[in-house]
């Protein structure tokens, strides 16, 4: 899925039922003989402005909060 940066994404935890909202912060293209790839790093919306790697979440990711 291709993302902007800048863009909001959001987490639905279903453990608690949580909504989590995560900004798109970086995009990364890597071009190998396979070729072309890309990574989006987001950050948590906490006081340490966690960052993640937005393809190792475990969970659904939606771009419009109506959607959840």
């Amino acid at each position: 899925m291709n993302y902007e940066v800048g863009q909001i994404l959001y987490l639905c935890n279903e453990e608690n039922m949580k909504i989590i909202p995560i900004q798109v912060i970086e995009e990364i293209t890597r071009t190998t003989i396979e070729g072309k790839e890309k990574n989006y790093i987001g950050t948590f919306p906490d006081s340490k402005k966690t960052k993640i790697n937005i393809s190792s979440i475990q969970g659904q990711l939606f771009t419009d909060i109506k959607e959840i």
